[in-house]
C-alpha cells in the first residue's frame, strides 16, 4: 500500500532536524556546565538561546512569552550576580559578605532554572504536538 497524504497537512520544515524535546535542553543545561566550563557565561545565555531556537522551529504558540521568560532568566541571572558584587562594595567592612556570597549565587541559579523549567513547560505541548503529527517521518 502507497503512503497516502492530506492535503492540509502540515508539511515538515527545513529546521525539523533540528528540533528537540525540551527536556534534553534542561537537562543539558543542568549537566554539561559540570564537566565542562563554558566561556563567556555560556551556561547561562546557551541554554536560554537553543530553548528559543527550538521554539522557533517547532513553531511553538507561545513563542513570544518564550523569548520574553528566556531574556527575564538571563537579565535576571546577571542583576543578581553583578548586584551583589556591587553591593559587597558598597557595604561597610565589618560585614562580612564572603558569608551571603554563596546565597546570592544560590539565588540566582534557583531563579534561573524556575524560567527555564516554565520554557520548558511551554514548549512541551507543542514539541508533543510535532511528535504527533511527524512521528511516521521520522
Amino acid at each position: 500500500m502507497t503512503d497516502y497524504t492530506i492535503i492540509d497537512e502540515p508539511k515538515p520544515g527545513k529546521f525539523n532536524h533540528l528540533i528537540i524535546s525540551p527536556l534534553i535542553i534542561m537537562f543539558a543545561s543542568i549537566l554539561v556546565p559540570l564537566f565542562i566550563n563554558l566561556p563567556y557565561f555560556g551556561r547561562i545565555w546557551i541554554p536560554a538561546v537553543w530553548l528559543v531556537a527550538n521554539g522557533l522551529f517547532l513553531g511553538s504558540a507561545s513563542i513570544v512569552k518564550e523569548i520574553i521568560m528566556a531574556i527575564a532568566a538571563v537579565a535576571l541571572w546577571f542583576a543578581i550576580i553583578f548586584g551583589s558584587v556591587y553591593l559587597s562594595e558598597l557595604l561597610p567592612q565589618s560585614i562580612n559578605f564572603q558569608s551571603i556570597f554563596p546565597y546570592s549565587r544560590i539565588l540566582s541559579q534557583a531563579i534561573f532554572f524556575f524560567f527555564l523549567m516554565y520554557i520548558v513547560n511551554l514548549q512541551s505541548t507543542a514539541y508533543s504536538l510535532y511528535e504527533y503529527m511527524h512521528k511516521g517521518n521520522k
